[in-house]
């Protein structure tokens, strides 16, 4: 999964939003918590255009979190979407 969350780093997310989607969906087969793969399906879904699909995988994540951890995700939406990073 490593190599995965690697390459999903590397890629141009607005130059290939629907693969990254499908490497974090991948990921999420095997990890429903793990972070990157959800702020990279989030910055993919922004960037096509699809708020509010990257807002409801960040509740949904953060609900699978809370359920895990017994507390909640620190981070933002709006600081996960941030496109700069």
């Amino acid at each position: 999964m490593d190599t995965l969350v690697e390459y999903g780093q590397k890629a141009d997310i607005k130059a290939e939003a629907e693969f990254v989607i499908h490497l974090a969906d991948s990921i999420f087969n095997f990890d429903t918590v793990n972070e990157e793969a959800m702020i990279l399906k989030c910055k993919a879904q922004y960037c096509m255009g699809k708020h509010s699909h990257a807002k409801a995988t960040y509740d949904k994540f953060c609900k699978e979190y809370q359920g895990m951890y017994n507390q909640e995700y620190d981070k933002a939406f709006t600081d996960i979407i941030n496109l700069e990073e």
